[in-house]
């Protein structure tokens, strides 16, 4: 059994934690734009961007309701509420 294997497993679970936060709402926290920004996000506090494709949206304000749309790293990418399922950040 190799020295590896609990880390392989921790890291495979990171990774299936964090698909599983794609299609959630959000809050935002802080203005987020697609330089970053904060979320609240199921109950814990996220670094946020702002999807880069979504064209004439180019901020989100305080309170702004959001849906993750993406996970890249440690940090959400997020677009507005309302934004068509097909949006995908570049």
């Amino acid at each position: 059994r190799s020295t590896l294997f609990p880390y392989t497993t921790l890291f495979r679970s990171l990774a299936e934690n964090a698909e599983g936060l794609i299609g959630r709402d959000a809050v935002a926290l802080t203005a987020v734009d697609v330089h970053g920004g904060r979320v609240r996000l199921g109950g814990e506090e996220w670094s946020a961007r702002l999807s880069s494709d979504l064209g004439e949206v180019s901020h989100l304000s305080v309170g702004d309701p959001v849906r993750v749309a993406d996970i890249d790293g440690a940090v959400a990418v997020v677009v507005p509420v309302g934004t068509p399922a097909g949006a995908q950040p570049a």
